[in-house]
Order: C-alpha cells, then structure tokens, then sequence
C-alpha cells in the first residue's frame, strides 16, 4: 500500500457505499475488505476504542451504519492514522473489478 497513489480525493465511506453499482465497481462488495483494513490499522495503531467501536457497528444489517462508522472512526484518530484510513478509502474507491 506504500507505493499506491490517490489520483482524486476520496468521498466519504458513506458517499461512497450509496454509488450505483456497476459490473466493474461494487462498493457494498469492497465494504468488509475495507472494514478489515481499518482494523489492521487501528490494531497498529493500538486504537482499541475504534476497533470496538466498529465492531459494535458492524454487528449491523444496515451498510450505510457500517459505512457512518468508519467515516466517524476517521474524526476520532490522529493525523497520521487519519491519512492511512483515507489511503485505504481512496484505494477501495478506485478499485475496478476486470474479467480475466
């Protein structure tokens, strides 16, 4: 993830999740790859109060409390964390699925 660069800001989590789907681009299918990369992140980062916050929330049915929950997780932590959570959110949203 190191050498990966945003080319556009990324929108919000929750922006994001409500995007139509398309056969390249499924954001409600990228959501728990992208949940489990926050935690990876948050686990380095020794966040426990985040990670619990978002495993309370991903208990949910909905994806939208899922997707409010990770851009709520983003306000909560520091810069440096910050800006890794949005690398991940920017690479989640430029993924494009291609048949092979």
């Amino acid at each position: 993830m190191d050498d990966f660069v945003c080319k556009t800001p990324p929108k919000t989590v929750e922006q994001w999740i409500q995007q139509e789907e398309t056969p390249e681009h499924c954001p409600p299918c990228l959501l728990q790859p992208l949940g489990d990369m926050y935690v990876g992140v948050l686990e380095e980062a020794g966040a426990q109060p985040q990670i619990d916050t978002l495993q309370r929330e991903w208990k949910s049915d909905s994806i939208l409390t899922k997707a409010r929950a990770l851009d709520k997780i983003k306000d909560e932590v520091g810069e440096p964390i910050k800006k890794q959570l949005i690398a991940l959110d920017c690479a989640a949203q430029s993924f494009r699925r291609t048949e092979t």
